[in-house]
């Protein structure tokens, strides 16, 4: 009787972890500050770059980029409540990648 039961749960499990859809997440992402992902989205020195969107529940965004930890936007309500980027960041990674200096970088801080 034990085993039968524990067949039985085994069994659901499988057919719920089976079932489960993950959230498409779409390729063309724009960000608050209209910043495009696909701009983050490349290959240097052999690595994937891309771009990664953090948002609260009050609408404060930030972007990063996993290409030297920089941050490259963070939106943040003004005085009168209107979204403000408030990081002087560039649009694509390839501004980051021809102007050598470090701006933005978090990485070594």
């Amino acid at each position: 009787m034990k085993i039968n039961k524990l067949c039985w749960l085994m069994a659901i499990v499988a057919i719920v972890g089976c079932t489960n859809k993950q959230k498409e997440v779409p390729e063309e992402t724009t960000t608050l500050s209209g910043l495009k992902r696909s701009n983050f989205q490349t290959i240097v020195d052999g690595d994937s770059t891309d771009l990664y969107v953090l948002k609260n529940a009050n609408g404060i965004e930030v972007c990063v980029t996993n290409y030297g930890g920089r941050i490259v936007s963070v939106m943040v309500p003004d005085k009168d409540g209107t979204m403000q980027d408030v990081v002087l960041g560039f649009d694509s990674i390839q501004d980051y990648i021809n102007i050598p200096n470090n701006f933005g970088a978090t990485i070594g801080r």
